[in-house]
């Protein structure tokens, strides 16, 4: 049983079961259907799950379900009909989630009963339905109003948790000669009912001369491969100082294109005394679990009550390190708890966490500078700079964003591109996306260029083979810069260069793999060709801009994306009316050149200088 808050204030226990037995379906195989009742939600076992939605061109596939995921959600609040349709690819494994008496408790409690299915009704509004986990925004109350969407997820987590859903690989640490450092971390981390650790046999990794630590980029190549041979979710690895006998702790998770703020690096580290104190247990779990990169979507629903649960835990050791350490170590305890914020805001896009991250972040960089470890300093900038422009870029705020401009070139006198080369490559693009945005703000072509810049230095590592889904999101902002630049110097091959970023980058993006971002290089698309018509006077171009936006709006009312829907019939409409002009035009020229053959004809030799001219 689980208490809900419902509109209103009222808060009532809701009966939802697991199912004890699994549905096994075959290739093809329709598990539900567009429009029938639903009474369920789904956990994929195993296999895949393709997600289907009928529109006038046919079915769209939203999203592909993996293992461990969640669908069919509304299943389990109300239970009318399904919105799309799921199919099995592949043989598939389903676990049911069962709402088998939902309102049966509350059926002469007319409030109670409107309350939930209001719930429902503002869920599907705000299309809380079922779609892909990267195009649906999970409305998530935090720590004190839980709503379905995190219901289920600890429901599911309270299951997984009996399996232990979190894999931690702990390397031996240089330095620990008896071995007695990484059984203690071990242990503390295997004390959490979420977590399995082992410890691996002492593997080759390459050292590094200087410092005869672990050298990082060996160490990163090589951690990947170990955590796909393990199928583990973080690698911890490090080594004891034999000086100061201070415990240094890295982490390491699964790849990932996905760049938000707070992601772990592998120059970030924990430092801990060797005979760190109890209270230091929360903070070196939290940390672990900030550090990983969920699997899916159901994944980051169960990590986040964990990581709200870590951050409050770990408050005092997280932000008052102890006195004893350097105060080098000291900034990295800081750092690593503005991770465990910076987490928790990406989760919610919650302002106040970034904030609480970012005072973290500036207490650690206040106490040391570049000359005292350059790798530190960078490493904060690095952080800081990411979150600053975010919060910078959904504020407008100007000086926000300058002040995270200066970090990024602080980050960049360490991570280069011989050395650090995705790092530098993060940075490059992340600073073209903040020069756009303050053009946007200053109307400077000067700064555009350097956006353009920014975004082409950054493709010289981002490459389609190796990184396709950042490629193309990439080359679709390269597209949106080169557009606006284009169109303020009116300057036609900058636009025909912008037109071809975006059909590069729809080369990559597809309308069934990544809808919402097809739809949204479709709208970039529709935009440059639109500006590119107006310059030269063509029609092809509108036309050709129409059948964009036209694309991008199909995805947009299928989501029931209202924002991005309006701003593309707003575009669409300009194109329209931009061409009705222009056929007038040439409607009305048409018109006085046969008024004007005629008058011609009466003179006897019309036809002939009606052919010459």
């Amino acid at each position: 049983m689980f208490g809900i808050e419902l509109l209103g204030g009222t808060t009532v226990n809701i009966g939802i079961f697991l199912s004890e037995v699994d549905c096994k379906y075959q290739d093809g195989m329709v598990i539900f259907k567009e429009g029938e009742p639903g009474h369920s939600a789904f956990v994929l076992v195993s296999g895949q799950v393709e997600i289907l939605k009928k529109t006038t061109n046919g079915l769209v596939r939203l999203a592909v379900i993996s293992p461990g995921e969640v669908f069919g959600e509304m299943g389990v609040v109300d239970r009318s009909n399904r919105s799309v349709t799921a199919k099995a690819v592949g043989d598939v494994v389903v676990e049911v989630v069962d709402q088998p008496g939902l309102l049966s408790p509350y059926q002469n409690t007319t409030d109670i009963s409107l309350n939930v299915t209001d719930i429902a009704k503002t869920l599907r509004q705000s299309n809380q339905i079922l779609v892909s986990p990267a195009s649906r925004k999970l409305l998530i109350d935090g720590q004190n109003k839980p709503n379905i969407w995190t219901l289920i997820g600890g429901l599911i987590a309270k299951r997984r948790n009996k399996n232990r859903f979190l894999e931690i690989r702990v390397m031996p640490l240089l330095g620990d000669e008896d071995g007695s450092s990484v059984s203690r971390i071990a242990s503390i981390l295997a004390n959490e009912p979420e977590v399995r650790v082992t410890i691996l046999p002492d593997e080759f990794l390459d050292k590094d001369p200087d410092t005869g630590g672990y050298n990082l980029q060996s160490v990163s190549s090589f951690g990947h491969i170990l955590l796909q041979r393990e199928k583990a979710d973080l690698l911890i690895f490090g080594e004891v100082n034999p000086i100061s006998t201070v415990l240094l702790l890295r982490f390491l998770s699964r790849k990932t294109e996905s760049d938000q703020p707070g992601r772990f690096l592998v120059t970030d580290h924990l430092s801990l005394p060797k005979n760190f104190k109890p209270e230091y247990d929360k903070l070196l779990y939290a940390v672990a679990v900030a550090a990983i990169v969920p699997r899916s979507e159901t994944y980051r629903l169960m990590m986040h009550p964990l990581l709200v649960n870590g951050l409050e835990a770990a408050q005092e050791a997280g932000s008052e390190p102890p006195m004893e350490l350097p105060l080098i170590d000291q900034a990295s305890i800081l750092v690593c708890y503005g991770h465990i914020a910076a987490s928790i805001g990406n989760h919610l896009s919650d302002r106040n966490s970034y904030q609480r991250a970012i005072n973290s972040y500036q207490s650690a960089v206040e106490n040391i500078s570049s000359e005292t470890d350059k790798m530190e300093w960078a490493n904060i900038h690095y952080h800081l700079a990411h979150i600053r422009h975010e919060l910078g870029d959904k504020n407008r705020d100007k000086e926000l964003l300058e002040i995270a401009l200066e970090s990024y070139n602080s980050a960049l006198e360490f991570y280069t591109r011989d050395h650090y080369p995705w790092e530098w490559a993060l940075l490059q693009n992340r600073m073209g996306g903040l020069f756009y945005r303050l053009d946007s703000i200053n109307s400077d072509t000067e700064i555009l260029k350097m956006a353009v810049t920014a975004f082409q230095s950054s493709l010289r590592v981002i490459n389609r083979k190796v990184f396709p889904t950042k490629w193309g999101e990439v080359k679709n902002s390269l597209g949106q810069a080169l557009q606006v630049w284009g169109d303020a110097v009116r300057n036609i091959e900058l636009l025909e260069l912008a037109v071809k970023c975006c059909r590069e980058a729809l080369e990559v993006r597809s309308r069934e793999e990544t809808p919402l971002f097809w739809a949204a290089t479709q709208n970039n698309l529709g935009s440059a060709l639109f500006l590119l018509g107006r310059q030269t006077n063509n029609v092809e171009p509108l036309e050709n801009s129409t059948l964009a936006f036209g694309k991008a709006l199909s995805i947009y009312h299928v989501y029931a994306a209202t924002r991005l829907r309006k701003v593309t019939e707003r575009n669409f409409a300009r194109v329209e009316e931009l061409l009705n002009k222009m056929r007038s035009r040439r409607l009305t020229k048409v018109d006085w050149d046969d008024e004007a053959s005629e008058m011609r004809g009466d003179q006897g030799d019309g036809v002939n200088e009606h052919t010459t001219m």
